[in-house]
C-alpha cells in the first residue's frame, strides 16, 4: 500500500539532531506516512542507525558524499510513492498534530499545496526571534511577497503534491544556497496556496547549518544566481522586475562586503552585474 505523505529528510553527520527530527515525524498523530533518509555519505553512523531501525516507515538512500542538498533531495523525491511530498531539515522538527491539520485543511480547500507558520530556536532547542518580522499565513497566489521577501515561507513547513513538484522540475542542483526558497516561488507560481494559520514547525538555528558554514558574500552572490534565473522564467513583467531588482540588491551587497576584504576584483565583477541586473 502507498502512504499518504512521503517525508524526505537529506543529512550529513548530524545523527544527534537526526534522531529528534526522525521521532517528530514518526510520534504524528497522523501515521499514514513514510518517512526517507537521504544519507548524503555520513561518516558518523547514520546510514547505521537508520537501517537498524525496525519502523516499517522508515526507509533509507544511501549516497557517497557530494555535499549537494538538492542532489539528496530530488534523489528523496524519486524514491517517493505517496502522492503527497514534505520535506524536512534534519535539525528541526515538528509539532504532533503538523501533517494531520495540514493535510485535513490542504484537501478540504482543494489546493494542490500548502504551507504552515513556523518559529525558531536555538542550538539546544530553546525559542529564539526573528531577525526581521515574523512567520505569517497567507493564502493564494503569493509569488509576488515570496518574492519580495515580505512572506517567508520555509520548505520544512510545506505540503506539496508531488506532481506539482514534478512540474516545477524538482530541486535545482546548481543552487548550493535557497534551492529550497527557489522551489517554493516556482510552485507558487504554478498554483495557489492554502496556509495553515498555526506554527507547526520548530527551525533550529545553530552554527552547523549550511549558510553559516559559508562566507557571507558568497551566500549573496549565489542567492543572486536564483533571482537571475527566476528572472529569466517569470512571465509577468511586475514579477521579473521584483526579481532583477532583488537580484541587483544582493550583488551591492556582496560587492560591498568583498570590497571590505580587498577582493577588488571581484567585488567589481559583482557591481557590474548589479548595474546590469537594474538595466
Amino acid at each position: 500500500m502507498r502512504p499518504a505523505v512521503s517525508v524526505i529528510v537529506p543529512t550529513h553527520n548530524r545523527l544527534p539532531l537526526l534522531r529528534e527530527t526522525m521521532a517528530s515525524v514518526l510520534e504524528q498523530t497522523f501515521g499514514d506516512l513514510e518517512l526517507i533518509i537521504v544519507d548524503d555519505g555520513s561518516s558518523d553512523g547514520t546510514a547505521e542507525h537508520v537501517r537498524a531501525m525496525t519502523d516499517p516507515r522508515v526507509r533509507l538512500v544511501a549516497l557517497s558524499h557530494g555535499g549537494n542538498v538538492s542532489r539528496a533531495l530530488n534523489a528523496g523525491v524519486a524514491a517517493s510513492r505517496a502522492r503527497w511530498l514534505c520535506v524536512l531539515g534534519s535539525d528541526d522538527v515538528w509539532l504532533p498534530t503538523k501533517l494531520e491539520r495540514q493535510l485535513r485543511e490542504t484537501e478540504s480547500a482543494g489546493r494542490r499545496w500548502s504551507y504552515t507558520r513556523y518559529e525558531l530556536m536555538t542550538a539546544d532547542g530553546a525559542p529564539a526571534p526573528f531577525r526581521s518580522g515574523s512567520s505569517e499565513a497567507i493564502s493564494g497566489w503569493i509569488a509576488a511577497p515570496l518574492l519580495t521577501d515580505d512572506l517567508g515561507v520555509t520548505i520544512c513547513s510545506a505540503m506539496m503534491e508531488r506532481s506539482l513538484v514534478d512540474e516545477a522540475g524538482g530541486f535545482r542542483e546548481q543552487f548550493p544556497f535557497r534551492q529550497d526558497y527557489d522551489l517554493v516561488v516556482r510552485i507558487a507560481l504554478r498554483a495557489p496556496a492554502h496556509a495553515v494559520d498555526e506554527s507547526l514547525v520548530r527551525a533550529r538555528e545553530h552554527a552547523g547549518r549550511t549558510t553559516t558554514l559559508a562566507r557571507p558574500e558568497d551566500v549573496l552572490v549565489h542567492h543572486a544566481a536564483v533571482f537571475h534565473t527566476l528572472a529569466n522564467e517569470v512571465g509577468d513583467p511586475e514579477l521579473r522586475r521584483i526579481a532583477k531588482r532583488k537580484e541587483a540588491g544582493l550583488l551591492m551587497a556582496a560587492g560591498k562586503r568583498l570590497a571590505r576584504r580587498g577582493s577588488l576584483l571581484r567585488a567589481s565583477v559583482c557591481f557590474a552585474r548589479a548595474l546590469a541586473a537594474r538595466l
